[in-house]
């Protein structure tokens, strides 16, 4: 699996969308990612995906585990830009985008946790140096998740640039039942 996919996923939902949806400690709902692509312009030379995969431990736990490689050091020069859309509509339903470094910046709970689990750079590093970095089982549980969320089929495009040329990028499917 793309270590891209799942680290963007949480990361983007810790700057962007977390932060503003009250969380509850029991959804009314359940989540399953259905699948992902990783995007065709992706360039090979940026990272090594490894074996960094999620899988599902409880009713929406889910863990992301695994190693992956930079070949480059990632600083604010990449941006990172997101947009999710419900069911076949065109027009998303959220967008966001922002610098590596504020990414890698952000002291929301999801990024401290993460940085607990992971040999990612402390909070205030930048760039995130080429290498080999390893995730040891992060656990998104039910408490991070929004209180409502519509039931529907959800995709979320991710894409990595530098100097407008696409880096890494890939596009997740999810059903909210």
């Amino acid at each position: 699996m793309n270590p891209i996919v799942w680290v963007c996923v949480f990361l983007f939902c810790a700057v962007f969308v977390f932060p503003f949806w009250k969380v509850n400690a029991k959804a009314n709902y359940q989540i399953s990612i259905d699948g992902f692509e990783t995007n065709p312009n992706s360039d090979p030379a940026f990272v090594d995906y490894g074996d960094v995969h999620p899988s599902q431990k409880a009713r929406n736990v889910f863990l992301i585990g695994g190693n992956f490689e930079l070949f480059k050091d990632v600083d604010n020069s990449y941006k990172a830009s997101y947009e999710v859309f419900l069911g076949e509509n065109k027009k998303p339903m959220f967008t966001g985008s922002s610098g590596a470094c504020e990414l890698l910046d952000n002291d929301h709970k999801i990024m401290q946790r993460l940085r607990q689990v992971s040999n990612f750079p402390e909070r205030g590093v930048c760039p995130m140096t080429s290498g080999k970095y390893k995730i040891d089982n992060y656990e998104v549980e039910e408490s991070q998740l929004p209180a409502i969320l519509p039931k529907g089929k959800y995709k979320l495009v991710l894409v990595v640039k530098k100097d407008d040329t696409v880096k890494a990028g890939f596009t997740i499917h999810v059903t909210v039942k």
